[in-house]
């Protein structure tokens, strides 16, 4: 569950989607999301 949400902050960082609504939708903290731009 963890590598697919992963791979939707890619996805989602890709079409220029903020780090915070991200980290808020995937469940990811903001810090992960950072990580793997």
């Amino acid at each position: 569950m963890y590598q697919a949400s992963k791979a939707i902050a890619l996805n989602m960082l890709g079409k220029g989607i903020d780090i915070k609504t991200i980290a808020e939708v995937t469940g990811l903290t903001e810090s992960v999301v950072k990580t793997e731009r």
